[in-house]
């Protein structure tokens, strides 16, 4: 408003000056012509100066007329009017780590059914695009948008897609299946982008950790144990397996007892590269009657 309330003034100077020509000083005729020149070339830098605005690169701006939004304009050269101001908004890709100090503590979430709680690290890229004018009217500032929009949403978002979520499911019911984290991250995601207001878009979101209460974390590392433990039965019955069926070939064969050993050495030595244990009763001994692998 001073820049337009200024322009008007110097035109208006400047017009009288060149209309008026000359005036008298102590009786004397002096000129004011150029003076009007002056003020008129003046005048014509500062609206140009007042009517140009440069967006930078990766900003958005909300042009605003008498204290009220009236367009959204993108990163480039362009021309407003002089009782219009620009707004610049940072329209790169903004990083907001919720992973546990003191000016992004986790979030808090409550899960079965309310019946337990959790702290959720998340990790949120979000960014500003498209027309901006009702955030600019709701919110005035960028610094408030991620402030009062963009983390309480975040924190509407994790509370509802986690409150029936179980992560004992496996432990009640074999047949069920826990849903991921990957399946909660695109959960999350689309619930927030549907309540954010429009102009604001998330990018990414990554759940990278939960921190479970102790009587949780305690069930989920026995259950986890218990996994280890029974892939590694498996993997002892599966090698028993394999031994047994390589000893039935080698001692139905009909070969001499040097023939027997020299190929149980070499299945051994394949056991071997294949990764499986060789048990202690293995061996390439052969019987005097016929062949006999112990």
């Amino acid at each position: 408003m001073f820049i337009t309330v200024l322009i008007v003034v110097l035109f208006v100077l400047a017009i009288g000056c060149l209309f008026k020509g000359t005036v008298r000083l102590d009786g004397d005729p002096f000129r004011i012509r150029w003076i009007g020149v002056v003020l008129l070339g003046v005048g014509f830098l500062v609206l140009g100066l007042a009517t140009i605005v440069v967006v930078p690169t990766k900003n958005e701006g909300v042009v605003i007329a008498f204290g009220k939004p009236v367009d959204t304009i993108h990163n480039g050269i362009h021309v407003v009017a002089p009782w219009e101001d620009v707004a610049d908004y940072d329209a790169t890709v903004q990083t907001l780590d919720m992973s546990g100090n003191d000016e992004t503590p986790t979030l808090h979430v409550r899960m079965l059914a309310g019946r337990a709680t959790a702290d959720v690290n998340v990790t949120l890229n979000w960014r500003l695009e498209g027309d901006i004018q009702q955030l600019h009217k709701d919110w005035r500032e960028f610094s408030h948008i991620q402030k009062f929009v963009v983390i309480p949403r975040l924190q509407d978002a994790l509370n509802k897609e986690f409150t029936d979520y179980d992560p004992l499911v496996a432990l009640k019911n074999a047949d069920a299946k826990p849903v991921t984290m990957s399946e909660m991250e695109i959960r999350v995601a689309e619930r927030l982008q549907r309540n954010l207001p429009a102009g604001v878009f998330i990018d990414h979101l990554q759940i990278p950790l939960v921190i479970y209460p102790p009587v949780i974390q305690d069930a989920l590392n026995a259950y986890q144990k218990e996994l280890a433990n029974t892939q590694v039965a498996l993997q002892q019955k599966s090698t028993a397996q394999a031994q047994k069926d390589a000893l039935d070939i080698l001692a139905q064969a009909r070969m001499s007892p040097e023939a027997f050993q020299q190929q149980c050495l070499i299945m051994t030595e394949r056991l071997a590269q294949q990764g499986k244990q060789i048990s202690l009763t293995w061996s390439c001994v052969a019987g005097g009657a016929g062949v006999v692998a112990k």
